[in-house]
Order: C-alpha cells, then sequence, then structure tokens
C-alpha cells in the first residue's frame, strides 16, 4: 500500500470508514479498489467526523423536509425529530445505540473489568441496555423537537454539531485513555 499516494490513501480511508460507519455499500469493484486491513481501518478513524457530515446532511434534509412542507402545526416539529432520528438510525443501521446499549449493561452489570468487558461483547440487550437506548432516543427526538420550536435553523445546527462532535470526540478519548483490557489499546 506504500505505492499509493496521499490523496489516494485518504479517499480509501474516507470510504472505509464510510462503509464502516453506515449503510452506504462500497462493494465489487470499489471495495477491492479500496482494500481492507485493521491498520487501513485504524487510519480510517481520522475520517470519522466526516462519517458525521454525510449522517448530518441526511437528517437535516429530512427534517428540513418535513418541517417545511408541514407547515407550522403544532407537531410538526416532534414528526420532523423522530423522522430524521430514524432516518440516521437506518442509514447508520443503529451503530451508536449498539454501542450504548453494549456500555450501559456492562457498567451496570457489574463492577469487576472483566464480567462488564464480558458483559459488553454478548450480542443481546439487557435492561440497562434498553433502558439507555430508550431514554436516549426520548431525550433526542425531545430536545431536537424542542430546538424546531423555535425555528429551523436551530434545529438543523444542532443535528450537524451532534452528528460531527459525536464522531470527534471519541477521537480525543482514544488517544487520551488506554484501553479497557489490559495490554491492549484501540486506537494505537
Amino acid at each position: 500500500m506504500s505505492h499509493r499516494s496521499p490523496l489516494r490513501r485518504a479517499v480509501d480511508r474516507w470510504l472505509l470508514a464510510l462503509q464502516f460507519f453506515t449503510r452506504i455499500p462500497i462493494t465489487g469493484r470499489l471495495a477491492e479498489w479500496v482494500g481492507f486491513s485493521p491498520s487501513m481501518l485504524r487510519a480510517a478513524s481520522t475520517h470519522f467526523p466526516g462519517v458525521g457530515w454525510v449522517v448530518a446532511a441526511c437528517a437535516c434534509s429530512v427534517y428540513a423536509l418535513l418541517y417545511l412542507s408541514l407547515g407550522p402545526a403544532p407537531a410538526t416539529s416532534w414528526v420532523a425529530a423522530a423522522l430524521s432520528t430514524a432516518a440516521t438510525a437506518v442509514l447508520t443501521g443503529g451503530f451508536q445505540g449498539d454501542g450504548l446499549t453494549d456500555v450501559a449493561d456492562g457498567l451496570g452489570g457489574s463492577q469487576e473489568r472483566e464480567r462488564a468487558l464480558d458483559i459488553m461483547k454478548d450480542s443481546r440487550i439487557g435492561a440497562f441496555g434498553a433502558m439507555a437506548l430508550a431514554l436516549t432516543l426520548l431525550c433526542k427526538i425531545s430536545l431536537l423537537a424542542l430546538l424546531g420550536q423555535r425555528g429551523l435553523s436551530p434545529a438543523l445546527a444542532a443535528l450537524v454539531g451532534a452528528h460531527v462532535l459525536s464522531r470527534f470526540l471519541p477521537l480525543l478519548l482514544v488517544r487520551a485513555l488506554p484501553g479497557a483490557r489490559r495490554g491492549w489499546c484501540a486506537g494505537r
């Protein structure tokens, strides 16, 4: 891979990040052109905020379309908030929600480090994960609807900020904190 230009490596990493964090298919000849390796995926992490821009564009498009087409009805911002959230869940495959439920189940299920990490690896959703996901979605939709009642611009600004920052801030944490498992570090 060293024969690839810096621009080509950046495009490869961008497409790999897009494929990993959305349901946008990077398949066939394009997937062969991009390639894959665990080290490429680690390097693609710098493009995670860029994926946030794509998800934000989807969320903003759905929100604005509904907000403008439904008119000034009292429920307009609620419908726009709920359906833009649903659109991003479909686009991302619920990736962040899955991570949230894993963490909530692990931290709520055990105070012992290794047991909590084992719980986080379990694909089933437990009570702590279900509560965290439900409350998070309720808060997200409610706050977005409240912003929408103040106007379209505040809601769209919140969508962009949330989707980009939620993919940027973890990069800082990965760099600043040691890995959860001894002898392993995710970002290095």
